[in-house]
């Protein structure tokens, strides 16, 4: 039994081990790898393009907004004033100067809203750390012409156009009838 039996070892390796690699599945070539990653970075820059639209669109509608808000706060405090003077049309023999107190008091009240659109603090106009810009380079104004009023909020926001950005002026007209 000292005799050693010789097993065929080709038996036992698969098909596929034996046969050698073909050129065709050797893989992805240099090229194709290098395609592949300028379209990925094609894509990413579409996405980042989109992203600074989207932004730029977002602080556009904050600002009208704000100036949406700002023009109806100047809209609600012209009415409390309306209301103020037709009932005290009645009492002018008790308050002989009253329409000239409310006269002043409304003129300081479109002085402060003209601050707060400006970006100053009616309360610290010297210190001009305390500036909060709630629209950049904003101006508000109140023009009356018999009992209608026009309240007008400017603003200066980016313009994009085709691939410029430029700064345009922007405007946002409340008409009030009393």
């Amino acid at each position: 039994m000292d005799a050693e039996v010789a097993i065929p070892v080709e038996k036992y390796i698969t098909k596929t081990v034996m046969n050698p690699v073909k050129k065709t599945d050797q893989g992805s070539s240099l090229i194709e790898v290098l395609v592949a990653l300028l379209v990925s970075a094609i894509g990413f820059l579409g996405i980042g393009a989109t992203q600074t639209y989207n932004l730029k669109m977002a602080s556009t509608s904050y600002y009208r907004s704000v100036a949406t808000v700002l023009a109806q706060n100047m809209s609600e405090r012209i009415h409390l004033y309306s209301e103020i003077v037709n009932v005290s049309a009645n009492k002018r023999k008790m308050f002989e100067c009253y329409s000239c107190i409310l006269d002043q008091r409304y003129q300081n009240d479109v002085r402060n809203w003209q601050s707060l659109i400006n970006g100053i603090s009616s309360a610290e106009k010297s210190n001009a750390s305390t500036r909060v810009n709630l629209l950049p380079d904003g101006e508000g104004s109140v023009e009356r012409v018999g009992n209608t009023y026009s309240i007008k909020v400017r603003w200066s926001a980016l313009s994009h156009s085709g691939e410029n950005m430029a700064v345009a002026e922007e405007e946002y007209i409340l008409v009030v009838k009393i």
